[in-house]
Formats: C-alpha cells, structure tokens, sequence
C-alpha cells in the first residue's frame, strides 16, 4: 500500500489511499470478534498513513481531510468501544493539531484578517473534530464489558478546550497592527476566564473555576501594564476601564457557590 501510494501520481494518491482505507476497514470488520479490535486499529492507522501520503504536499487538505477521519473514527470508537481504537485517533489527532498551527504560524504577521484565512479553516476543523470526540466519548459506558475502560470525558473536553483556546490566541496575536492585536487578546482573555468561571460554576469544577480566575486577572493586569504603551488615547482608556470593571464583576461572581452546589 505505501508503496503504491509512493509510485502514483499527485493525482492518483487520494484514490489509491481511499482504495486502502476502504479495503482495510472491511477487513476489520470481516474479523473474527476476538480479533477485531486489532483489525480495526490497523483500519485507522492505514487510513490516516494514506491520507498523509496522499496530501503531504497540501497541508490544509491534509489536516481537513485528518478532522474528518478523527470525527469518523470517533464515531467507530463510541459504536464499537473498545481501546484500541484509541491508538488511530490519538495519532491522526496528534497531526492535526500540530499541522494546524505549523500554518497557523506560518502566516505573516499583522498581514492576514483573523478566522479567515486557510489555516484558520484548517484549525477551526481541529477543534470541531476534537470536540466530536468529546461528544462521542459521553455517550460511552464508562467501565467494564461495554466501555472502553476509562473515562474519557475530562480529557477529551480539556484537550478540545485547549485547542480552541490557543487557536483563537494564535488568530489574534498577530491581528492588524501591535496596538490592536493586545486589545483583542486582554478582551480575548478576559471572555475565556469568564467563559470557565461559568463552567466551572456550572458542572462545579474547581480547576475550571482556578483557570478562568486566573485568566481573568491575567487580562486585567495585562490590560493595565500595556496599556500605556498604545500610541492611541482611546485604547488606553478602554483598556483601563475595562479592566477596572471586570475584576469587580468577576470577583462578585467568582465568590458565589456553584449551580451544583445550591441545586
């Protein structure tokens, strides 16, 4: 199979790695039950060694084309749970993410219109994928003979959290112009920490609660610090009494029970 992919054209690529994907997903699930798992966890590693292969020279087609296979593996995994499936969608997780913001980085600086541009399709395709798995992983028996053995709610959702998180900092951190790129990221920061206070609130998570405390003063005091460094007068106002007013709010809030602990 790699070497078939290997001798083909650029345009014949994606049909011999479709050819293999197809071709390796029957036979696992022509296997004998006892086996079946291995089949299926080859299944996914050719699939994504294939897409690789056939899209390595157009790395937003390989990374959209990854998401997809995250987002069908995990949809496997929820169905058929078991463990091995795991290994496939770890390693096709794992390019994504690192693909997505190697073109992330590669856009020239203060040059581009933020969550428009090619890497930003390919990273907002990231994290809808890791976030599938999150939705996926919920429905699955935690333990025993119908589930995979772990828990995999926290991590998948912090995963699929963080991701989010630094792409949209990636998005804005090289925004427009200097000046207007640290005002989006203290408004950025500040809407994160409030967005985890409330989860945190919400499900009673205590490191969810600590995160958005923490990014919130990081937002305040980074609005107050860098504030006077803007060349406009109207972003240095801004920022000051937007700081001011967000750490009242936010302590008021922060200091009140969880929803789960008043219910």
């Amino acid at each position: 199979a790699v070497w078939a992919m290997h001798a083909a054209g650029d345009g014949s690529r994606a049909l011999v790695a479709a050819f293999w994907t197809v071709l390796a997903t029957g036979a696992a699930w022509d296997a004998v039950p006892d086996v079946r798992p291995l089949h299926v966890m080859v299944a996914g590693l050719a699939s994504a060694a294939g897409i690789v292969l056939a899209l390595h020279g157009r790395l937003v087609a390989m990374v959209l084309a990854l998401a997809v296979h995250v987002a069908v593996f995990s949809v496997l995994l929820r169905r058929a749970r078991s463990r091995a499936l795991l290994v496939p969608l770890a390693a096709a997780l794992a390019l994504a993410v690192a693909m997505s913001f190697i073109l992330l980085a590669r856009r020239p600086a203060f040059a581009y219109v933020p969550f428009f541009t090619p890497a930003s399709a390919a990273a907002l395709a990231t994290a809808a994928a890791c976030w599938w798995l999150w939705r996926q992983s919920r429905d699955m028996p935690r333990n025993g003979a119908g589930g995979p053995g772990v828990d995999l709610r926290w991590p998948t959702g912090a995963l699929a959290a963080l991701v989010t998180f630094f792409w949209c900092h990636a998005e804005l951190s090289h925004a427009f112009t200097p000046d207007v790129a640290i005002f989006l990221l203290v408004v950025y920061f500040a809407l994160a920490g409030v967005a985890a206070i409330f989860v945190g609130r919400r499900y009673a998570l205590t490191a969810a609660r600590a995160a958005g405390l923490a990014l919130a003063l990081y937002a305040a005091l980074k609005a107050i610090l860098r504030a006077w460094n803007y060349g406009a007068v109207g972003l240095k106002v801004g920022s000051c009494v937007l700081a001011g007013a967000f750490l009242f709010a936010v302590a008021y809030w922060y200091r009140g029970r969880s929803d789960v602990e008043r219910a």
